[in-house]
């Protein structure tokens, strides 16, 4: 099986990326390298970088696609709330189309934030969504 992981080349997602190969699936990271933090992890297992971004590259074909691709800092995102919405939820329905149009399967790595403060424990996918930050409604 053949994996994209978009921001493959960050924290989670090299991670993902790495779990993956380690595996045997064959895995291509996409990342535009703006806030790339882990290179050296791609290079270590052996995946390859495609240098682009998600808003605007293709995605090299895949059975399935990890989208990890996020601008993810809460306080940032009140400071730059529309760069948030186009990287994050523009970018988002970008992939959703292209794995739509390709039958790649799309696991989408969203965040606690989408829910804002609890109103239980554990929070379950059931939870209401109720964002507290810009980041939190992009994601």
């Amino acid at each position: 099986m053949k994996a994209v992981i978009t921001s493959g080349a960050d924290f989670v997602g090299s991670h993902v990326a790495a779990f993956l190969a380690e595996r045997g699936f064959k895995v291509v990271a996409v990342d535009n390298l703006e806030r790339a933090s882990a290179v050296r992890r791609l290079e270590e297992v052996g995946v390859p970088l495609v240098v682009g971004d998600v808003r605007s590259v293709d995605l090299p074909p895949a059975d399935a696609v990890v989208h990890a691709a996020a601008y993810i800092n809460v306080e940032e995102s009140w400071e730059r709330p529309y760069d948030y919405m186009w990287n994050n939820a523009a970018a988002t329905a970008r992939v959703a189309k292209r794995c739509a149009e390709t039958g790649a399967h799309l696991i989408y790595i969203s965040s606690a934030a989408v829910y804002g403060e609890p109103q239980r424990l554990p929070i379950d996918e059931s939870h209401p969504t109720r964002p507290l930050s810009p980041y939190g409604l992009s994601k």
